[in-house]
């Protein structure tokens, strides 16, 4: 557990295939104590790893687990957010990314995992796009909620910059940012738009 986050929660969320994983990993070099689990595995999607913790995905039917995430970041994608007790104090990290290329991107994961692409893009990246924006008004309104955002794209093309805010969002000294730097991988920025 780190001391700094004792009484708080730290939330990386965004849309499925948005750049959260690499958020996780930018933690973790960090020195953040991570909630995850191996359930998981490592594929060609995501190389780096998922950094997911499974009793997430079922929050909105309990969310017994939450209290040991306390001091600890956990991965929580966009749409399951409004599942978070109330009762705890977050700090959340949401990572934005074109639409389209989380578009693109969930179709080659649909590919390779041996499933048809699907139909109707524009229908989907839009309904990608109203969820993204519906759940950063949600966001504003809670009062156990502070947020902090990263653009994907602002991400690989200035790491530097980035990371150091996310440091000073976290309060974590300068002394971390340049390890982190050195996790982003500018070949990782696949299905570019």
């Amino acid at each position: 557990m780190n001391e700094l986050f004792k009484d708080q929660i730290i939330v990386v969320s965004g849309l499925p295939r948005s750049g959260t994983s690499v958020l996780m990993a930018l933690l973790k070099k960090a020195g953040i104590t991570l909630l995850v689990d191996q359930h998981r595995l490592p594929d060609d999607d995501n190389p780096g790893g998922y950094f997911e913790y499974e009793p997430v995905k079922n929050i909105h039917v309990s969310s017994d687990w939450i209290k040991t995430a306390r001091g600890k970041a956990v991965k929580v994608v966009s749409p399951l957010l409004e599942y978070l007790p109330s009762s705890e104090d977050y700090k959340i990290i949401l990572m934005l990314r074109n639409c389209d290329e989380i578009y693109a991107s969930q179709q080659v994961m649909l590919e390779n995992r041996g499933h048809e692409r699907r139909k109707n893009g524009d229908v989907v990246i839009k309904a990608l796009s109203n969820q993204i924006q519906e759940i950063q008004l949600w966001i504003n309104e809670q009062t156990n909620m502070v947020v902090h955002k990263i653009d994907f794209a602002q991400l690989i093309f200035d790491p530097f910059e980035e990371c150091k805010r996310l440091c000073n969002f976290l309060q974590l000294g300068d002394n971390v940012v340049e390890g982190m730097v050195g996790l982003v991988d500018p070949n990782r920025y696949r299905q570019r738009h």
